[in-house]
């Protein structure tokens, strides 16, 4: 499985109340016109356009019943049916659709919801998006001193850092524009 955002949340975060529903059902990912991989092994289960999710792209990991889709995208580069590869290229993100509030165009970003089976808009069917990418990251380094253990990842560049701050869940620590927060960052430090 790969993580296939680069940076973090830019809207919306799940469960968080919205100018038009209750709660999200799907996490605003910082995404700006750019390719993205399928995450994992997947069928393309379907392919739409809408009014106010725009193009859409609906995923279905092999042998789950979970669907994932993508929303508000620019670009789709395969059709439905088709299997796809962990880490292919599979969509274009973009900002397609209008906000249904206003009408108005969104900002450029990626929606992306999960459902335990089925597609139903009630947020009770969805499942969070941001634990199926929890524990995925190869470059988890293990330290030791005497019998205390220290899980660390390593991270190869500011960019890198910053998603990995993310996916464990300090998003505080990260900028709106997906870049790390060094000042927060280095008041919670800890040299080895």
């Amino acid at each position: 499985m790969i993580f296939p955002f680069k940076k973090g949340v830019i809207g919306y975060d799940y469960g968080q109340k919205t100018d038009y529903n209750a709660r999200h059902l799907g996490v605003d990912w910082n995404t700006n016109f750019e390719d993205l991989p399928a995450p994992v092994r997947c069928k393309v289960i379907n392919v739409v356009t809408g009014q106010e999710g725009g193009l859409t792209i609906w995923l279905q990991p092999i042998g789950e019943t979970r669907i994932i889709r993508w929303l508000h995208l620019n670009k789709v580069y395969v059709k439905a049916g088709e299997i796809v590869n962990e880490g292919r290229i599979i969509v274009q993100s973009g900002n397609s659709g209008h906000r249904p509030e206003t009408g108005a165009p969104y900002q450029p970003h990626t929606h992306e919801d999960h459902w335990k089976s089925k597609v139903t808009l009630n947020f009770g069917d969805t499942l969070n998006p941001h634990d199926y990418y929890k524990h995925m990251n190869p470059n988890v380094k293990i330290f030791r001193n005497g019998s205390t253990y220290i899980v660390g990842t390593e991270a190869i560049s500011e960019e890198g850092l910053a998603q990995l701050l993310f996916q464990s869940g300090c998003q505080d620590l990260v900028t709106k524009e997906g870049k790390p927060d060094f000042a927060a960052v280095n008041k919670v430090t800890h040299a080895l």
